[in-house]
This record gives structure tokens, C-alpha cells and sequence, in this order.
């Protein structure tokens, strides 16, 4: 079994960081360090916080609507 990942170990097609080009090769790098890493997440969680900044907003609509 030479090339072959140990047992239980994960791969690349098992966590989903297969961002592979048309030539096979990967183009991610991972965080240099932990600054970098929590930079990344931070910049993740804010994306995520505008995509939903006005639920507050479109819920208070939504059950003025309902009254009528």
C-alpha cells in the first residue's frame, strides 16, 4: 500500500478542500499562522452577518404585514 493515506487519516476529497485547477494542481494555501487563520474566519463571519443584517428589519415587515 505505498502512496496511500493512513486509515482513518482524511483527505482532500473528504473535507472538501479539493480547489483543484483545470491541471490538477491546488491552489490553496493554508493560513500561515494563527492571525492569519482568525482573519479569515472574521472576514467569514462578517460576510455572513451582512447577508442576514436586515432579517430584524424584513421580521418587523413581515408581521405588519400579517396584521392586514
Amino acid at each position: 500500500m505505498t502512496g496511500a493515506a493512513p486509515e482513518g487519516a482524511a483527505t482532500a476529497e473528504d473535507s472538501g478542500a479539493g480547489a483543484e485547477g483545470a491541471g490538477g494542481e491546488s491552489n490553496y494555501t493554508p493560513p500561515a499562522s494563527q492571525a492569519d487563520l482568525d482573519r479569515i474566519i472574521q472576514d467569514r463571519l462578517s460576510r455572513h452577518d451582512k447577508k442576514y443584517g436586515d432579517y430584524d428589519d424584513l421580521k418587523s415587515k413581515a408581521a405588519e404585514y400579517d396584521k392586514y
